[in-house]
């Protein structure tokens, strides 16, 4: 059995495996196109293809390319999240992690690295942006059997954490713990 901080830790860690590789997955989509270079070669520095802007892509791929993009964003956020508001708490008051949403991420981001199937690919990150609210929702329900001010500010940071899921403010407003 993992103690309290080093499951949180191996949770991060697993979460910083899942960023590694939407951040491949990231590169390897901006380098889709006809005239690009083959997967083997090094992707262009520039973030578009050459020529006018985006006039390789389809719509579908430049909405995979920015929902890519954002899960980038917020998973960097929530390890970032997780090291400096829960990390620090302490050891005696800390709450029970659950790996299993992590390792889920991590896998999920894996699976995805492997995808050449547009809906497949839509498929995962509707799993990914559920298996994020899912590790945030646990992680508030476990902070709120606390009430010291330490484990008030990371719920804090959380709740800041689930505002960036636009289409998940309805659910947000009716849960519990945003009273």
């Amino acid at each position: 059995m993992h103690r309290p901080a080093a499951a949180l830790q191996t949770c991060i860690d697993h979460q910083w495996v899942a960023l590694k590789t939407l951040r491949q997955r990231l590169e390897s989509e901006r380098c889709i196109g006809p005239d690009q270079p083959c997967p083997d070669q090094p992707c262009p520095a520039t973030r578009h293809p050459p020529g006018p802007p985006h006039s390789r892509r389809t719509i579908a791929h430049m909405a995979r390319e920015s929902k890519l993009s954002r899960f980038v964003d917020l998973t960097s956020e929530l390890t970032a999240v997780e090291q400096r508001g829960l990390c620090p708490l302490p050891e005696p008051h800390f709450f029970p992690v659950e790996l299993k949403l992590s390792v889920e991420l991590r896998n999920i981001c894996v699976r995805l690295a492997t995808r050449k199937d547009g809906f497949q690919l839509d498929g995962d990150l509707k799993e990914i942006e559920d298996c994020l609210m899912n590790i945030v929702n646990q992680l508030l329900l476990s902070l709120s059997l606390y009430n010291s001010e330490s484990h008030l500010q990371a719920t804090e940071m959380l709740k800041g954490f689930l505002k960036k899921f636009p289409d998940r403010r309805n659910h947000l407003e009716s849960s519990f713990y945003c009273s």
